[in-house]
């Protein structure tokens, strides 16, 4: 507005003058009133953009993301805090470098093309970056890039999900686990879906039902498993899938298709999403087959244990940590009295307490539940007031955690036993008595160290020590006299470790220097099949020892006499058998001659006679002579054969061999040594004698057509051999209690061989056949058997 000046002289506008002024001062005041009140509002606006622009740097810098502007170069121009933050350097650090320098060295190519579409003017553009700080991986960032309105600038939004990606990848993982636990569970996971079809099955139902995956998902139980209809299982589902609470069913089952049988447990639950809205079942299946095996054997075992129980001889309680009956069997109501209804549930002081022993019975019932267990010796009471001894052996019931529960007991009735005790305590008394009073030496001793443990009085009366002495260790092994106290404690601890009862003789010193001689009797004790103690008494022998060696010295006295005078009777015989001999050859001798050469002229005589009508009969005649001629021809042989005493042994056996085949038809094949040993007459002529007799007894019972015959010479013995393959016989048939035979041929022919210091051997048995052999030294001679000077051999 601006005020025009007025010519001087003009009235009019002198006299308007004042009123402009003050109409101009007045619109001077409107308008610095209204300047005023602009420059308030200014004022104002200015505080609200300062405002403004605070709480915009406030929201640029602490911004949840970072906000970075690149130049086309991809130099960073303005960066917030948080996003100094991400890349590790101060704001003012960070201003002139190139954002991709932050980068990894694999990542920085993608960010390049990444920028590149950014500016290529492409719409708004995403991406995720590793960033580096430092040369480390630092974290992983989500982009978000759009240009500035004139396209020179390109800003970043740029997000740390660092920890969403390592959710992720936990997420992730925790599902790959799931799965590997689901797969490897040792229990059926199922997973049904709204329609209850099968969604999951997991690598435990293919075991255990013998069916795969793929057989089943997809489909409803009802067209794989029908028999679950029946076993309350699809109740089970449908309630789950109606929101229900989790239920289970135990069933048996038989898959028909695989032929799998056995107990199943199976529980169900509605399956929820985040939300909580049902979306399917799910469900567990547990084999409870070995379970149920195990229930059966438990119930088996209980009912055993209880008919174990009530068939118990003994009596058996059971009470509560108060002392209040829980159960008893049969036998402990037959050994009280008191029904199993009168016990049951009673307390302290229980029915079958006697009054007068209710302390002592409480007090001992304390000890056990404070954990003393060993055996009680208690007085009971029956129902009709009888008392009668027990035998209490407590034990403890503990639970699963070990926790003491309950007592058990076994009752015994002792009564019997408390009887048997005293007659036994009488009955060792009388037998300490008789012990004490015996004429021997009554002992215990440990096995392992023959220690004496208790010996009786009849030692210091016999042996002169006290008996503290035998109590002392070592003392028998110490007082052994020295020649049997090696053998005598090894023999007792063999047959002690043998569990052997045994009885030995042996010599013990006295205290006064004698020798005793003592007759052990021991008996071995066991205790868990181990020798424990040896019991046994000691005889004094020594008197029967002194009268043992007096007649073993007359009975070796008398032996040497019988030895003496059976030699004499052998030589006495061998004398009668060379004399039998000579005498046999002097008869034949005389027969040859005298007799044999009367013959021979008779028959000269009678065929030198002509007698006409007489020949006949001096034929007949001249045959008689002949026949006795013959006759005595073969007297002379049988009685001394000449061969034998003019060619020797062996031809006389060749002629001997000729002559049993010609009289018994048996071949006898000879075989002899060339023996240039000489035997005397005598001994020849036994052996030619025996020779026959077994060729003999071989022709009459050997049952063959043919035998053997030899002559060996063996070392400074002549052997004779006859032996034949015929039927053979069992010599123990015909062996004496002496070693001659029960044969008579053959015992004299052994009686002959032996008289002469010869020896015979049979070897025979059952079909097939025998062998004799005799033999006899070559030293033997005419003064051997003929020694004594009264004999006829002088």
């Amino acid at each position: 507005m601006s005020v025009k000046p007025q010519p001087p002289g003009d009235g009019d506008a002198a006299a308007e003058l004042p009123r402009r002024v003050d109409n101009l001062l007045h619109e001077l005041r409107q308008q610095r009133s209204e300047l005023e009140l602009r420059n308030d509002e200014l004022r104002y606006s200015q505080a609200d953009v300062q405002t403004g622009l605070e709480r915009y740097t406030d929201l640029y810098d602490f911004s949840p993301v970072g906000l970075i502007t690149l130049e086309r170069d991809g130099a960073i121009t303005r960066v917030n805090l948080t996003a100094a933050l991400l890349l590790g350097r101060e704001r003012s650090r960070l201003v002139g470098r190139r954002f991709v320098e932050f980068a990894t060295e694999t990542a920085r190519p993608g960010l390049d093309a990444f920028l590149q579409r950014v500016h290529a003017g492409e719409t708004r553009q995403s991406c995720e970056l590793e960033l580096m700080i430092d040369g480390q991986l630092s974290r992983t960032v989500q982009i978000d890039a759009t240009l500035s309105a004139d396209r020179q600038e390109c800003r970043l939004v740029v997000a740390d999900i660092s920890e969403r990606k390592l959710a992720t990848a936990m997420l992730l993982e925790s599902s790959r686990f799931n799965e590997q636990v689901i797969a490897n569970v040792q229990e059926g996971i199922v997973v049904y879906g709204p329609d209850l079809h099968y969604r999951v099955w997991n690598t435990y139902m293919e075991i255990f039902t013998g069916m795969r995956a793929s057989d089943v998902l997809g489909r409803h139980p009802r067209d794989v498993f029908p028999f679950l209809e029946e076993r309350g299982v699809f109740a089970n589902l449908e309630s789950a899938l109606a929101g229900g609470a989790a239920k289970s069913v135990t069933f048996p089952f038989q898959v028909r298709q695989t032929g799998r049988a056995g107990w199943a447990l199976d529980r169900t639950a509605p399956l929820r999403n985040a939300r909580g809205e049902i979306i399917g079942v799910i469900g567990t299946v547990t084999d409870i087959t070995e379970q149920k095996r195990a229930q059966e054997a438990l119930t088996a075992s209980t009912q055993f244990v209880r008919s174990l129980i009530d068939s118990m001889q003994d009596g058996f309680l059971a009470v509560d940590l108060k002392g209040v009956h829980l159960d008893v069997n049969p036998a402990m109501c037959r050994m009280t009295g008191f029904s199993r209804e009168e016990l049951i549930g009673s307390g302290v002081p229980h029915p079958y307490w006697p009054p007068e022993q209710h302390e002592f019975i409480l007090a001992e019932f304390r000890r056990v539940s404070q954990g003393e267990l060993g055996e009680l010796e208690l007085i009971f009471m029956r129902k009709n007031g009888e008392r009668f001894p027990a035998m209490i052996t407590p034990s403890a019931v503990r639970d699963g955690t070990g926790q003491i529960v309950s007592y058990a007991a076994t009752v015994k009735d002792v009564t019997e036993r408390k009887q048997a005790e005293e007659i036994l305590a009488a009955s060792q008394r009388r037998f300490r008595d008789i012990v004490n009073t015996t004429d021997g030496i009554v002992w215990e001793a440990d096995a392992k160290t023959f220690d004496f443990t208790f010996i009786s009085r009849q030692a210091e009366r016999l042996l002169g020590y006290p008996i503290a002495d035998w109590l002392q260790p070592g003392f028998w092994l110490n007082n052994l006299h020295p020649d049997d106290r090696e053998w005598a404690p090894a023999y007792c601890l063999s047959c002690t470790e043998r569990m052997m009862p045994h009885d030995f003789e042996y010599r013990f010193m006295a205290q006064d220097g004698r020798t005793v001689w003592l007759h052990d009797i021991v008996t071995v004790v066991e205790e868990n099949g181990a020798p424990r103690w040896l019991r046994g008494i000691m005889v004094d022998i020594t008197h029967r020892k002194q009268v043992e060696q007096q007649l073993r010295e007359m009975a070796e006295s008398l032996e040497f006499k019988v030895a003496e005078r059976t030699a004499q009777l052998r030589r006495l015989s061998a004398q009668l058998a060379m004399t039998e001999e000579r005498e046999r050859r002097n008869l034949a001798q005389d027969l040859h001659d005298n007799l044999g050469q009367l013959l021979a002229v008779m028959k000269i005589k009678l065929t030198s006679i002509s007698a006409g009508e007489l020949q006949p009969l001096i034929d007949q005649m001249v045959a008689l002579v002949a026949q006795a001629d013959q006759a005595a021809r073969n007297i002379t042989q049988q009685l001394s054969p000449p061969v034998l005493y003019t060619l020797g042994l062996v031809p006389a056996l060749q002629w001997l061999a000729e002559d049993i085949e010609r009289v018994y038809g048996i071949m006898v094949h000879v075989d002899h040594d060339d023996c240039r040993r000489h035997l005397v007459h005598e001994v020849q002529a036994v052996l030619y004698r025996a020779a026959r007799e077994l060729l003999i007894n071989v022709a009459k019972h050997a049952g063959v057509r043919d035998a053997s015959l030899s002559c060996l010479c063996s070392g400074n013995r002549l052997m004779l051999v006859v032996s034949d393959a015929g039927c053979g016989f069992e010599p123990a048939d015909h062996l004496g209690a002496w070693p001659g035979y029960h044969s008579f041929g053959l015992r004299s022919i052994y009686e002959r061989i032996a008289n002469i210091g010869g020896e015979m051997e049979v070897d025979s048995s059952p079909g097939n056949g025998t062998t004799i052999t005799l033999s006899v030294p070559h030293s033997i001679g005419e003064k051997e058997i003929c020694n004594d000077p009264h004999n006829a051999c002088r």
